[in-house]
């Protein structure tokens, strides 16, 4: 949705970011002429290639934003080469409402939780910024939340679904879709009971279908998917940009139910979309 606070975020890049001058500048667009929400339609898009490769770290990012330690992320690299992202505790912070949220939105209440991190601890955005954000939520909260940062280690996380979930009155386990499949559907091999565990589910990178999200709730023993699973919609550059909420949960699966509202709602798709919602105070979508 484009608003006056995009139109005032493009002149803000075109004074102060020294790419977005150039980019502009080689586009043949004077940033003067763009005047009003319908002149944006008007404004060159940038992409990797154009814009992110052929310009420095210093000259992309805001002058403010670089004071102060960093933590760098990288892309994984399937259009091509990797690309290393800064960022600062913002997005951090950003993301640790939503970890709140969900955090008290448990249907187990609000004892003491383990929330087990499966996505990678390495140069990707997901786990390192998963486990600020749960350190800054819990600090607000108050709360008793412990994190196992496992990474995307099957044997780690059963390990601590044998020895440490039981001490806690609910475990939140958190991962890409496939890799949580793997870890409900091998557990009774591992002899773990996840009914027992209250557990719940955190998940990323990927969309997947109402049908997958039962699967998995079935076999783990979770009996309010609407409460305690949660899809987010993110980037490597933004981190969590949009995600699912009970709300939007609840009106994806009555929309599928229903063949004629799944086409005035998602039109001609081939598999059914995520849905879900934002917070416009920390980001804009178009």
């Amino acid at each position: 949705m484009i608003t006056d606070k995009t139109l005032q975020l493009f002149h803000k890049a075109a004074k102060d970011l020294p790419a977005y001058r150039q980019f502009l500048a080689s586009r043949g667009l004077n940033p003067e002429t763009i005047k009003t929400l319908d002149d944006l339609a008007a404004v060159p898009v940038t992409s990797k290639k154009t814009y992110l490769v052929p310009h420095t770290m210093e000259e992309l990012a805001w002058p403010e934003s670089l004071v102060g330690p960093l933590i760098l992320c990288s892309t994984s690299g399937s259009t091509g080469e990797p690309y290393y992202f800064p960022r600062n505790d913002e997005l951090s912070w950003q993301y640790s409402h939503l970890i709140e949220s969900y955090l008290k939105q448990s249907s187990y209440g609000n004892g003491r939780t383990l929330v087990v991190i499966g996505f990678g601890m390495g140069v990707w955005i997901g786990g390192v910024l998963t486990l600020r954000a749960l350190e800054i939520a819990g600090d607000r909260m108050k709360t008793s939340v412990s994190m196992l940062p496992t990474g995307y280690n099957k044997a780690e996380i059963y390990k601590a679904l044998r020895k440490l979930s039981p001490q806690f009155e609910q475990t939140v386990i958190i991962g890409y879709p496939p890799f949580i499949k793997e870890l409900v559907d091998e557990a009774a091999g591992e002899d773990i009971d996840l009914s027992s565990l209250n557990i719940r589910f955190l998940f990323a990178a990927e969309s997947f279908s109402e049908t997958f999200r039962n699967y998995v709730c079935e076999k783990a023993g979770i009996k309010n998917p609407l409460i305690d699973t949660l899809n987010i919609y993110g980037t490597a550059d933004i981190g969590a940009m949009a995600y699912e909420t009970p709300l939007s949960i609840l009106c994806r699966r009555l929309i599928i139910e229903d063949p004629m509202l799944t086409q005035d709602v998602f039109h001609q798709i081939e598999k059914t979309p995520t849905l879900a919602q934002y917070n416009p105070d920390f980001i804009e979508f178009e």
